[in-house]
């Protein structure tokens, strides 16, 4: 009898752990809120200072790469598209079991926002991330109208996610979405790099308030109510967008006074004041009709840094190891990005020596010299500038440096030659040689390939393939021809 109820036990177990790993792989997956929540998850306990709660204002407008660089802000947007206040209560309840934050941020934006249940596409993005629990159920129940048929299944994410079997791919399958560079320390923020023009929103004439949707306001109340049992400051925000309007604006400024009246929470108007404080300009700080862009973002974040530091006594976590694990990786996988574009604009090889000598860029460089040919001024001098031996660059071959630092050297030009290049645990490149026939005359030529395709701007000359390895990413594939120090790409 023991045995049995051992043996249906286990079985039992398998059973559950099969089921929720085939659930987890056929599971949506979306960089604007499923992916936060999954990061949110991967915190070290109570590690975090200041959780931002709202929509996608909040999580494309507070960017927590630039206040850990610059004020040692340790910030996660736990936010999502559209999110409303109740998805925002559930979040905090959630947040609260791992996480004991300094100041919750929340921005005004939800309150505006006048139905009673979103639309499906947008409440499953809110919902379904989170792990199974009371929580989950009850941030469901609040999400969906269960008054309306099969509205059940999202109870059982399975029971809507079963029939992805043909859009799999190694997103669903890899750690971190197939992205661990980017998703294993992900803080929540998302940028645009787009510019859009736009004009200024004008309040200084609105006056008064109006109330906003009443199931709206009931779950604002929640989360004043229970950030302030938990004895946590809310920073209320209202962030800047150019389509904001009058009625809008009345009914964030209803849930302002309330929250001041009943709680003495301050909020920060950046609709009005940032154009004063920061220099915000709408002509340039947008990427869309709702969403600041990068450099709008760097703005914000510098007003959102003072008052944190200063009016809330945030601190300054940078140096501390369990806070660079998280905010450091994050915030140097983003200003990498960012150093990287840069990369190709560069025209010249003698400025693109200081590339190949960045530390985390692993360079693959191939010339292939022609029989009866001398190796050029223009490559001698590149070449050289990387302290490669004469007696290598003057008869060709592949070079692999990390850092600017040599690791491998060949000049094997024979048939079936083969490099395989481990550029990453799961990302491979390799250099082959294939017969090229030039002027009547056929001789093997080196080529670099990566993602199944060859990296060649020229067949005959200097080509630098160039790997970010912290990002793992491809910066760059250039070429040297050999006439001058141009690049060729």
């Amino acid at each position: 009898m023991k045995k049995n109820i051992i043996k249906a036990s286990a079985f039992l177990l398998a059973f559950v752990l099969s089921l929720s790993a085939i659930g987890g792989i056929l599971s949506y997956k979306f960089n604007d809120s499923t992916h936060k929540i999954s990061s949110f998850y991967h915190l070290p306990r109570k590690s975090l200072d200041v959780l931002v709660l709202g929509t996608s204002h909040a999580f494309m407008g507070v960017n927590t790469a630039s206040l850990w660089k610059n004020y040692g802000v340790a910030a996660f947007s736990l936010c999502g598209p559209v999110l409303p206040m109740w998805n925002a209560y559930y979040y905090l309840v959630e947040a609260l079991k791992t996480q004991s934050p300094k100041v919750v941020v929340l921005d005004l934006f939800s309150l505006t926002q006048d139905f009673e249940y979103q639309k499906e596409e947008f409440a499953i993005k809110n919902t379904y991330g989170l792990r199974f629990s009371l929580t989950k159920l009850q941030s469901i129940k609040a999400s969906f109208d269960m008054k309306q048929k099969d509205a059940y299944v999202h109870y059982f994410g399975l029971l809507q996610t079963h029939s992805r079997y043909s859009e799999l791919n190694s997103v669903d399958w890899l750690p971190y979405y197939a992205d661990e560079a980017q998703y294993k320390n992900f803080t929540g923020f998302q940028y645009s790099l787009q510019t859009k023009a736009d004009s200024e929103p004008d309040f200084s004439n609105v006056t008064g308030t109006q109330e906003p949707a009443k199931k709206q306001l009931q779950y604002f109340k929640k989360i004043l109510e229970l950030s302030a049992k938990k004895k946590i400051p809310v920073m209320l925000t209202m962030i800047p967008y150019p389509h904001a309007n009058a009625n809008q604006y009345k009914m964030m400024r209803y849930g302002s006074e309330l929250a001041k009246k009943e709680y003495g929470i301050a909020t920060y108007d950046y609709i009005n004041t940032l154009k004063k404080s920061v220099g915000l300009d709408y002509s340039k700080d947008f990427g869309d009709d709702s969403h600041l862009n990068w450099k709008g973002t760097l703005k914000l974040a510098k007003a959102m840094g003072k008052t944190l530091t200063t009016k809330y006594n945030v601190a300054d976590r940078r140096g501390a190891k369990k806070y660079e694990n998280t905010w450091g990786q994050n915030a140097s996988y983003i200003y990498n990005f960012f150093d990287n574009k840069k990369v190709p604009a560069i025209t010249s090889a003698d400025d693109y020596v200081d590339v190949v000598n960045t530390e985390r860029y692993l360079t693959v460089i191939t010339y292939t010299l022609r029989s009866g040919k001398k190796t050029p001024t223009s490559i001698r001098t590149f070449l050289r500038s990387l302290n490669i031996p004469k007696e290598q660059y003057m008869q060709g071959g592949v070079w692999i440096l990390q850092g600017g630092a040599a690791q491998y050297y060949s000049n094997d030009r024979s048939d079936g030659y083969v490099k395989n290049i481990k550029l990453t645990k799961r990302i491979l490149a390799h250099v082959e040689t294939k017969p090229k026939k030039t002027e009547g005359k056929t001789e093997n030529v080196y080529y670099i390939y990566y993602g199944g395709s060859a990296k060649m701007p020229s067949t005959y000359g200097l080509n630098i393939f160039v790997f970010d390895t912290f990002n793992q990413k491809v910066v760059d594939c250039v070429a040297v021809k050999g006439k001058d120090d141009t690049l060729y790409r």
